[in-house]
């Protein structure tokens, strides 16, 4: 397919095959690569042309850990060498999970809010706080943070999605959930938090 794709992109079964990748062009420009690679009688030291894509882990954070020479938190996005990647929004995640385990725990914590804990404790899921983490940096507020949330919510759990949760309920938690995010956010990127109130 690599071959016929490269030698005849136009034809019917290439185009098929070629249009089908999940970045059709990236795909046509790597079979023409591979291609002319082949064809330069020595593949192995063939000088590709080709863009390699690098996506960062959270890049604001990444620059906040590394201006604060946060240890901890540049573990969290990659700044620091590791047996494997880390995700820094997985790691938010699993803070926001055990805080609102922590609230629904607290015998002093407000009753409805407990409610509203014991609501969502099982619907977090690192889409929920993806943006509120990735946008903390550039200054997200609590009401921008609720919104992010109460979309991923509404998504997922609202009239859009398997509609386990009412209009209101989505709102109270969003709410709530927003807060322990950026409180969770605080806690795990110190150094990032310290920068940001420094610069504010």
């Amino acid at each position: 397919q690599i071959a016929l794709t490269a030698r005849d992109p136009l034809s019917e079964e290439a185009l098929k095959w070629w249009q089908s990748a999940d970045d059709p062009w990236q795909a046509l420009a790597t079979c023409m690569e591979i291609a002319e690679a082949e064809g330069s009688g020595d593949p192995a030291s063939f000088l590709s042309n080709l863009a390699v894509h690098q996506d960062g882990s959270c890049n604001g954070l990444q620059h906040y850990a590394a201006l604060g020479l946060d240890h901890f938190g540049g573990e969290q996005v990659n700044l620091v060498p590791g047996e494997k990647p880390s995700d820094p929004y997985t790691t938010v995640c699993r803070q926001v999970v055990e805080n609102i385990k922590k609230d629904i725990a607290d015998p002093d914590f407000d009753e409805h809010k407990r409610e509203i804990a014991q609501l969502v404790v099982d619907k977090v899921d690192r889409k929920v706080v993806k943006q509120t983490v990735m946008t903390t940096v550039y200054g997200v507020t609590y009401i921008g943070a609720r919104d992010q949330i109460a979309n991923r919510l509404r998504e997922k759990y609202g009239e859009g999605g398997s509609d386990e949760l009412t209009a209101r309920e989505i709102r109270e938690a969003s709410g709530y959930i927003a807060s322990v995010t950026l409180k969770s956010v605080g806690d795990i990127f110190k150094g990032a938090k310290t920068i940001m109130q420094w610069l504010t």
